[in-house]
């Protein structure tokens, strides 16, 4: 587990944007073996292939596909503007309660 933490905290570190974000994920993807697919055009997948695709340098896409044949499938899926963390602005009370910018 430990590992996997000083991944996810380095992937942070060098992506302050989803720009640098893609930028990192692209590079390990092509490392870990995967193929890169342009999205204009027409893609020739294979049993087992691992690919991705991207959009305006600051959106990723990767998926694998299975060895055989199956019947089902699984999409884990994760949206981020950018893979950092950020705390909101602070707000002010107001009347009864109610919260305001």
């Amino acid at each position: 587990m430990k590992r996997e933490i000083e991944a996810l905290l380095q992937l942070i570190q060098e992506s302050p944007t989803a720009f640098q974000a893609v930028a990192v994920l692209r590079k390990r993807l092509k490392e870990a073996g995967y193929t890169e697919l342009r999205e204009a055009e027409s893609w020739k997948l294979s049993a087992g292939g691992k690919y991705f695709t991207t959009r305006n340098d600051s959106a990723l896409m990767a998926f694998r596909l299975p060895q055989g044949k199956t019947d089902s499938f699984q999409i884990i899926a994760s949206h981020s503007d950018s893979p950092s963390f950020k705390i909101k602005e602070i707000r002010t009370w107001r009347l009864r309660g109610t919260m305001s910018n």
